[in-house]
């Protein structure tokens, strides 16, 4: 049950998957930090227009429609039940 070669392979495997995890871990940041890089020096910053700030007036508008449609489909699925 303490064979030592048993113990050792472990130990060897066990230090392996780690080793491996830690360089694609590595690697991942790496890489990621070069795309986060590339991506800010080549693709222009949105500016947002005027016409993007929403009118308050239509914003009233938007919350009774999406009011009334969650009002409908509960009326709906109580009847099936």
């Amino acid at each position: 049950m303490n064979d030592p070669s048993l113990i050792s392979q472990g130990v060897m495997l066990m230090v392996i998957g780690m080793s491996s995890v830690l360089i694609f871990l590595t690697l991942l940041i790496v890489v990621v930090t070069v795309m986060t890089r590339l991506v800010r020096r080549f693709v222009p910053e949105v500016i947002p227009s005027n016409n993007a700030i929403s009118d308050p007036n239509q914003d009233g508008r938007l919350v009774a429609v999406i009011s009334a449609a969650i009002h409908r489909h509960r009326q709906h699925t109580q009847r099936k039940r």
